[in-house]
């Protein structure tokens, strides 16, 4: 029987474009701890039917309302905004939010709404917008590159800090959250498979 159970077959999991920041570095102990699981990974932006797509699991952030799903809470990430050392050099760096008035800001669209992600900054500002895109990757590439500050993810960014490629700003004033879940269909018994995935995330992902 505990054979039987085992976490085996093909695992189907979608997960947000730059969801490989955070889940990549730990799949080697994933695999390691469950070697007879096959992920098959997509990683996409788009809003995603679970059900109808056939996947085992889903990633994603914010409130998500689907009564056919199960969802569990995997932890929070901290947004902060950032820019290249050579753009705060050259245009200063802020140290109130009403300093941003004169600084570009680099935008994020959403692709399932269109809308531009709001800044949760409090004194916000209205800024000029250097640019806009609907890739938070570009976005970051974009800020490395010294076109302006952008609001993002801690994980999205935690590289180009270390590198010294980014620098963050008015780190006390942001402190606005968000929240990474998985899901799954509820009309499906939990598998093992899937039990062993949403385990593994809960544990290891977002833990600092």
């Amino acid at each position: 029987q505990a054979a039987a159970e085992a976490p085996r077959g093909r695992l189907r999991v979608s997960l947000p474009t730059i969801g490989y920041r955070f889940l990549l570095p730990v799949l080697p102990e994933f695999q390691a701890r469950y070697p007879e699981v096959e992920l098959d990974l997509d990683f996409n932006d788009h809003l995603v039917d679970v059900v109808e797509a056939g996947l085992d699991v889903v990633i994603r952030s914010g409130e998500l309302a689907d009564s056919r799903l199960v969802a569990r809470r995997l932890g929070p990430f901290r947004f902060i905004l950032a820019a290249s050392p050579a753009y705060l050099s050259k245009r200063g760096v802020p140290l109130t939010p009403p300093d941003l008035a004169g600084h570009s800001s680099l935008r994020y669209r959403f692709l399932n709404s269109g809308k531009l992600e709001e800044w949760m900054l409090p004194g916000l500002p209205a800024m000029p917008i250097a640019l806009v895109c609907n890739n938070m990757e570009a976005m970051l590439g974009a800020a490395v590159s010294g076109l302006g500050l952008a609001y993002m993810p801690d994980f999205l960014a935690r590289d180009a800090l270390a590198r010294g490629e980014l620098q963050q700003v008015l780190a006390e004033q942001l402190t606005h959250s968000g929240q990474f879940s998985a899901l799954w269909p509820s009309s499906r018994q939990l598998s093992p498979k899937v039990r062993a995935f949403v385990d593994f995330a809960s544990e290891r992902l977002f833990k600092g």
